[in-house]
């Protein structure tokens, strides 16, 4: 009952602001929800106990954000803003991926913590299936529309596809014990053709004439090793790949993983040297939440693979050992930075993008 009214509260108030406010989200806010789940999920449940109070109550918390947002995103239909706003753009159209993912999250995050909630397990099930073959189509439009550009800066958002039906993967399997596999691998490799085709053009737009690390390189390019951890979570989750397998595909992730945090380093150093540490890096975007999905998806991906041989076996224990204070750590300093832009739209008039 506790966590049902602090749900209840939290979702009211926040709510009242964006109404108050004429708060329209920005189309891949749910990111936020996206990133916090997966953090609850995969590493706070992995240190502390899938049903310890401090995850209950993060996930009641989380739901409410789940909620409020998608107030906000109902509330772009009533005043006519849902077009412009988050279809009009052919890259921005990708980000509604997050509306898919995160409303996947919160689904397992009620599936597991809260048994009397069960009812709503199913209505977010029924919001993700109802979502996803809109969003595909939206995204297939996009990929057309982009297709030759050289003027727009490609980037991860692209694969949010994957991220997104994978997402399905991993909740269809949570509720229901016997998936068909042909239908798990149907999904997983649906998945993997949208992660193809985002990565061919994002590398292709790599090579166009002006591009460089510091003004283009964009923070959702770390979704590059992110699709495929959550690739491998689904594909364990569903008992598409096992064992071996499983562990083949890590070091490829892990791989993918190193390369793309370099080339994260390498823009970090330029833009501390040419912008300094406020524009360069202490400045909020709702984009720099894919991050934290990211490392959080590659955390719970390699918790759940099962290495045999020595330096595999060292080298998991290392990445799970470090990774939770990362994790948390960038999650302290992601909550300040949106803190601190929480209180600039508390200044602003109404009609602000949150």
């Amino acid at each position: 009952m506790f966590y049902l009214i602090l749900f209840i509260v939290i979702s009211i108030c926040l709510m009242t602001f964006i109404f108050l406010k004429k708060i329209f989200i920005k189309t891949s806010t749910p990111a936020i929800v996206m990133a916090l789940g997966i953090i609850i999920r995969g590493v706070l449940s992995h240190m502390a106990g899938s049903h310890s109070f401090l995850v209950q109550l993060l996930s009641a918390v989380i739901i409410a954000l789940w909620l409020t947002f998608s107030f906000s995103i109902i509330l772009s239909f009533i005043y006519k803003r849902f077009i412009p706003l988050h279809i009009v753009d052919p890259l921005n159209r990708f980000g509604i991926g997050t509306w898919i993912a995160g409303t996947s999250i919160c689904a397992i995050l009620i599936f597991e913590q809260f048994s009397y909630w069960q009812w709503a397990t199913w209505l977010l099930l029924y919001i993700s299936i109802f979502l996803w073959p809109y969003y595909l189509w939206q995204a297939s439009r996009s990929f057309y529309e982009l297709r030759g550009s050289q003027k727009v800066n490609i980037h991860g958002i692209l694969l949010l596809t994957t991220v997104s039906t994978q997402s399905l993967v991993l909740l269809l399997n949570e509720i229901y014990r016997e998936i068909p596999s042909l239908f798990n691998w149907t999904l997983l490799i649906i998945g993997i053709v949208f992660y193809a085709v985002g990565t061919f053009l994002i590398i292709r737009h790599l090579f166009t004439a002006g591009w460089n690390m510091k003004e283009h390189w964009a923070n959702t390019n770390c979704i590059l090793h992110g699709a495929l951890s959550i690739n491998g979570f689904a594909g364990i989750s569903s008992g598409a790949i096992n064992g071996g397998s499983a562990v083949l595909w890590w070091i490829f992730v892990s791989i993918v993983f190193l390369f793309v945090e370099f080339l994260e380093i390498c823009r970090l150093v330029q833009r501390l040297r040419y912008d300094g540490v406020k524009k360069g890096i202490w400045t909020y975007h709702v984009t720099q939440w894919s991050r934290l999905f990211t490392f959080g998806m590659f955390y719970t991906f390699t918790s759940l693979v099962k290495p045999q041989t020595n330096w595999l076996v060292n080298a998991k224990t290392a990445i799970l050992t470090a990774g939770a204070p990362l994790i948390f750590a960038l999650f302290i300093i992601e909550l300040l930075l949106y803190s601190s832009f929480l209180l600039q739209i508390l200044k602003q008039p109404q009609g602000q993008r949150l």
